[in-house]
C-alpha cells in the first residue's frame, strides 16, 4: 500500500504533467541526433579566455506551449540562445513548441582567466546542482510550469577555433 501511493506521488510530481485523469508528457519520441560543442579563442588578451559553444539537434513531438529552456552541461544551466523548428529560425517568445520536429538549439559559455588591463564583465550561470559526466548534458523543457528533461548522451568536440 505504501509503494502504491509513493509511486502515485512520484509519477505526478515534476517529470509529468497532468491534464484531468490523463498523464500528460510533454516530449515523446525525443532523440538527439547530434550535439557538439567548439571553443574559439579570442585574438585579444584579455580577461576571457575563450567561448564554447554548443549546438544540440533533435526530434521529437511536443505538447503544445512547450518551451525550450536550457542546456545543462558540467554543473551550469545555459540558457537556449536561440533555435531553429523545422529549420525556421525562432525567437523569445517563439521557443514555444507544437507537434512532431526537428528542434535545433544553441547556446555558449564564457570561460575566464585573470588579466590585468582588459577586463570584460564575467558573465555569471546559473548552478544546477548536479554535476553531470564530462561531454554529456541534459535539455531541461518548460511545461505548464513543471521542467521536463531530454538526456544528451555524447556531446563531440570539434576542431578550436582561433582568432588572429
Amino acid at each position: 500500500m505504501f509503494f502504491a501511493a509513493f509511486l502515485a506521488v512520484f509519477l505526478s510530481c515534476g517529470r509529468n504533467g497532468m491534464r484531468g485523469n490523463q498523464t500528460i508528457i510533454p516530449v515523446k519520441n525525443a532523440e538527439v541526433r547530434l550535439a557538439t560543442y567548439q571553443d574559439a579563442y579570442p585574438g585579444v588578451f584579455s580577461n576571457l579566455k575563450k567561448t564554447r559553444s554548443y549546438a544540440v539537434s533533435m526530434l521529437g513531438e511536443f505538447e503544445p506551449n512547450t518551451q525550450a529552456a536550457y542546456l545543462w552541461v558540467d554543473s551550469v544551466k545555459l540558457n537556449v540562445a536561440h533555435a531553429m523548428w523545422n529549420d525556421e529560425r525562432m525567437t523569445g517568445s517563439q521557443y514555444l513548441l507544437n507537434g512532431q520536429g526537428k528542434l535545433d538549439l544553441f547556446t555558449s559559455r564564457n570561460y575566464y582567466q585573470p588579466a590585468p588591463g582588459m577586463d570584460l564583465v564575467q558573465v555569471e550561470y546559473m548552478k544546477t546542482d548536479t554535476l553531470l559526466p564530462k561531454f554529456q548534458g541534459m535539455l531541461e523543457f518548460i511545461h505548464e510550469g513543471k521542467s521536463f528533461f531530454v538526456r544528451v548522451p555524447k556531446i563531440q568536440q570539434l576542431e578550436s577555433i582561433y582568432a588572429p
